[in-house]
């Protein structure tokens, strides 16, 4: 037999144990890639909580770009449009920004809120392993309320549950005032 014979069968060999089960990639390797992303997860989870933690310091969210707690109503419709719904004290961009600011005399007074979709990720396990032992951290009907201090404001975390493994739903960004 030729070079050429030898290695397509011996590849023909090859080939077909694996498909028939004959020859298995080990376990060590297949066990190796859940807890790669598992870890990657975490990585990204933790930097995207201390994103959030900046952020609220300085009266924004993660999703509020460069709008937060002073900014003035009128650069916010300027930039984002007409927001989803408003009136005086509330100003609502829910469905295209998943932001909402309380106003008050043209300005973002008193809050900021989020519920971007990468905060369902985020579980309470992983915000108190990063952000530490909250200010406060209750329960009520269901949920997980955590504040912690920022700066000269507050985050409020909301989580879907009591649970370590329950999920952040919102996030507030509030002034002491």
């Amino acid at each position: 037999m030729n070079k050429t014979t030898k290695t397509m069968i011996a590849t023909t060999l090859v080939v077909g144990s694996l498909f028939t089960g004959s020859i298995s990639i080990p376990a060590i390797y297949a066990e190796k890639e859940p807890e790669r992303v598992h870890v990657v997860n975490d990585v990204k989870h933790e930097q995207l909580i201390k994103k959030i933690m900046y952020l609220s310091s300085k009266g924004k969210t993660i999703n509020s770009e460069e709008f937060g707690i002073g900014s003035h109503e009128v650069d916010i419709r300027k930039k984002w449009g007409e927001p989803t719904s408003s009136n005086e004290y509330f100003l609502s961009y829910a469905e295209k920004k998943q932001t909402e600011f309380a106003i008050e005399n043209g300005y973002v007074k008193n809050w900021v809120n989020s519920s971007d979709k990468r905060l369902e990720e985020i579980t309470y396990e992983e915000v108190l392993k990063t952000a530490g032992k909250p200010l406060t951290n209750k329960t009520n009907e269901g949920r997980r309320f955590v504040t912690y201090q920022t700066g000269k404001y507050n985050l409020l975390l909301i989580f879907d549950g009591y649970k370590k493994t329950d999920t952040i739903t919102w996030l507030f960004v509030r002034s002491e005032k």
